[in-house]
C-alpha cells in the first residue's frame, strides 16, 4: 500500500484517503494548518500596514479564526443535514467529518484565538484574572458540563456518534433518538467540544482557575503526556507486529 499510496504522507494529504499509515492522518492536518497559518498572519500584518485605520492584527486574527469556526460548523450541518438516509448510515460518511480538514480545523482556530488573547506578560495575566470570580466559575461548570455531555453521548468521536443509535438499542427500555437528532449530534458535538476545550485552556491559562491549573501541570501528569501520543502512532504497527 505504502508503495501506491505513500506519496500522500510525504507531502501531508494522507488525510484526505491513502492506506500507507493509516493512523498518521493527524499528522497531515496538523501539518496543513501549520503551513496555511503565517500565509494568514503576514497578510493581515501587510494590510495593517497599508491601511493604518484597521484594527489591529491581533483583532484582525481572532476575527479570522472566529469566521473560519465558524464556516465548519457550517459545513459540517450542511453535511450532515443533506445527506441522503440510505448514505447517512454508511460507515464511511462519518469518516469525511472525521478525516477531513474543513471539518476538523475549528479547534485549531479556538486553539489560536485563546493563545492570541492571553498572549502577554505574566503581570498582565494575573491583573486580568482579579475580576468576575463568579462569571469564571460559571463558565468553568458550563464548560466541564459541556465536556462531559459530550463524552458520555460518544465523546466527540464522529465514528461513534453515527451509530449512536445502534448502541442505544442495547439497552432496556431505551428508545434511540431520532435521525434529526442522530445528526445534529454528529454535527455539532465537535464544535461544542472545541468551544469547551477553548474555554477550559483560556481559563487555566489565564490564571482564572489556579486549583484547576495546579492540578492539571502536575510532575505526575509529564511521563503520561509524553507516552500518549507516541502510544498512539505506534499501536497499529505493534498490533501487526504481534498478531
Amino acid at each position: 500500500a505504502c508503495l501506491h499510496h505513500g506519496w500522500k504522507n510525504l507531502v501531508f494529504i494522507s488525510n484526505f484517503g491513502g492506506d500507507c499509515l493509516e493512523h498518521g492522518w493527524s499528522i497531515a492536518v496538523e501539518m496543513q494548518l501549520y503551513l496555511l497559518t503565517p500565509p494568514i498572519f503576514m497578510l493581515l500584518a501587510y494590510l495593517k500596514s497599508k491601511w493604518l485605520k484597521m484594527p489591529s492584527v491581533t483583532g484582525g486574527i481572532i476575527a479570522v479564526c472566529v469566521f473560519l469556526c465558524l464556516l465548519s460548523y457550517a459545513l459540517r450541518l450542511h453535511f450532515v443535514l443533506t445527506l441522503p438516509e440510505a448514505r447517512f448510515r454508511h460507515h464511511f460518511v462519518s469518516q469525511y467529518l472525521y478525516f477531513y480538514t474543513q471539518y476538523r480545523y475549528s479547534a485549531y482556530a479556538a486553539g489560536v484565538i485563546v493563545g492570541v488573547v492571553v498572549h502577554g506578560s505574566d503581570a498582565q495575566v494575573s491583573e486580568t484574572a482579579k475580576a468576575g470570580n463568579c462569571a469564571d466559575f460559571v463558565m468553568l461548570a458550563m464548560t466541564l458540563g459541556v465536556i462531559a455531555i459530550v463524552i458520555a453521548t460518544g465523546g466527540g468521536n464522529d465514528l461513534i456518534t453515527a451509530n449512536l443509535d445502534l448502541l442505544w438499542s442495547g439497552w432496556p427500555n431505551s428508545t434511540p433518538p431520532d435521525g434529526l437528532w442522530i445528526r445534529l449530534q454528529m454535527a455539532l458535538q465537535r464544535p461544542l467540544l472545541d468551544v469547551a476545550a477553548a474555554c477550559f485552556t483560556w481559563l487555566c491559562v489565564s490564571g482564572r482557575a489556579p486549583r484547576l491549573t495546579g492540578f492539571l501541570s502536575a510532575e505526575a501528569w509529564k511521563p503520561v503526556a509524553a507516552l500518549s501520543y507516541s502510544c498512539y502512532l505506534v499501536q497499529f504497527i505493534a498490533v501487526q507486529l504481534v498478531g
